[in-house]
């Protein structure tokens, strides 16, 4: 009865096996519901919001979901655009996820490095917000201080910079995620005449980190 005078929140109801759509339905009509065991109705009141990612007219004409229901249910209709048409929402959205999965692992990541958020930015998510909260959630194990592109890995489908298609017999050319950090660090100490101070703020990393960095593919 916790809901009583709240809000119910239907996820995936596309995906309700069919014998249990009346159920829900008598409870929207009639507002009351009767415990398992009891007899007597009590009257609830209650918001219901639900979300699905299927459509629900063609699972309609497929006699897979009750048109009574989705009528019942699709007062008022708002659609929330995939991540991919929406990528300005991304920062907003990974710096969220840092923060709560730092409360969780008793964290302290603070940011992303430029590098890293682009890599986000041009990745066209299939798994939407899920995805991305996974793949904060991955880095933020991973890193000490600044999520970069070794904590983030090659997601799934995604593109390296430089790549082209191999045809058998063909060299590969693939950049890696090391090459493009690498290429990166040596444009950003290039452009500041090596000062690594300002080569740290330009990348969006400490300078610690950055030491590090250039230690490891041996920039200078």
């Amino acid at each position: 009865m916790c809901a009583h005078k709240g809000t119910l929140f239907l996820d995936e109801i596309g995906d309700m096996p069919l014998e249990l759509q009346p159920k829900l339905l008598r409870v929207l009509q009639e507002r009351s519901i009767v415990p398992v065991g009891g007899s007597t109705p009590i009257p609830i009141d209650i918001r219901v919001i639900s979300a699905t990612n299927q459509n629900l007219e063609k699972l309609i004409a497929a006699n897979k979901f009750r048109a009574d229901l989705f009528y019942r249910l699709n007062v008022i209709n708002l659609r929330l655009p995939p991540l991919r048409e929406r990528k300005e929402d991304i920062p907003l959205l990974a710096q969220f996820f840092i923060t709560m999965v730092n409360e969780k692992l008793h964290k302290r990541v603070e940011k992303i490095s430029n590098a890293a958020m682009q890599m986000l930015m041009d990745y066209h998510w299939p798994g939407n917000i899920r995805q991305l909260e996974n793949t904060i959630e991955t880095a933020v194990n991973l890193a000490d201080d600044i999520i970069d592109l070794e904590h983030i890995g090659l997601l799934p489908g995604a593109k390296t910079s430089g790549s082209v298609s191999i045809t058998p017999g063909s060299a590969q050319v693939v950049n890696t995620l090391e090459e493009v950090e690498r290429m990166e660090i040596t444009r950003a100490l290039n452009q500041c005449g090596g000062n690594v101070t300002r080569a740290a703020l330009i990348l969006n990393i400490g300078r610690a980190t950055l030491y590090r960095k250039i230690k490891k593919y041996q920039i200078l």
